[in-house]
């Protein structure tokens, strides 16, 4: 609630400025105008994940397709090389590995992770995408060479609703609910999320799914 108030009191402020005429200036006015726009791109942005979170906890969830994971994996991350050609990426993504999973819902969970990378980590810093098969289970882990999480999230886990860095989501347009989703996402596909500090000194995520004999 407190984060949907605070665009929305942005919003009413630039608002009642206009309303008043206190804009007079052409520049004025279009720097009010585009502050508006950026607070309702932020609510709407929230809105929608707060709705795929709704819909996560569906009793009722979408069903799932059988799809090719690594497919997906090398797609995002060619489009992180090609995005942030500064960046030394190494991967190691075993072929024709398939999962059970709604294609919509791992195409946001990886979404998720690749837009956190680019959004939260330094552009010329160290990434390194692994995804294996072991025994019945798709194993993947990426680990970066950013900021990493607070110590004690890797000792707690991934809690629904929490936000590590507050000002983080903030600056950068996101609403803070990328990790809920994602475990939500991975847990109705009855896998495990953990996070840890990664090899570089960044954040490590590794991902656990079972694998699709079909």
């Amino acid at each position: 609630s407190h984060e949907l108030r605070t665009p929305l009191t942005v919003i009413k402020g630039y608002v009642e400025l206009l309303g008043k005429n206190q804009a007079s200036e052409p520049t004025k006015t279009a720097e009010y105008y585009e502050r508006i726009a950026h607070e309702i791109e932020r609510m709407q942005s929230l809105i929608n994940d707060l709705l795929l979170i709704a819909e996560l906890e569906d009793q009722a969830p979408v069903a799932p397709e059988i799809i090719n994971f690594s497919r997906d994996v090398s797609h995002l991350s060619n489009d992180l090389k090609t995005l942030q050609p500064m960046r030394p990426i190494e991967t190691n993504i075993e072929p024709g590995i398939l999962i059970n999973i709604s294609h919509n819902y791992a195409q946001q969970m990886l979404a998720n992770i690749f837009s956190n990378l680019r959004r939260h980590t330094p552009e010329d810093s160290q990434v390194l995408i692994n995804l294996v098969s072991s025994g019945n289970k798709a194993v993947m882990t990426i680990s970066d060479a950013g900021s990493g999480l607070p110590e004690e999230v890797y000792k707690s886990g991934i809690q629904y609703f929490q936000r590590f860095d507050r000002s983080r989501s903030r600056e950068s347009g996101g609403s803070g609910l990328g990790m809920t989703i994602m475990k939500r996402i991975i847990e109705n596909a009855n896998g495990l999320i953990e996070l840890r500090k990664s090899q570089f000194g960044g954040l490590e995520i590794k991902i656990t799914l079972p694998i699709s004999r079909d």
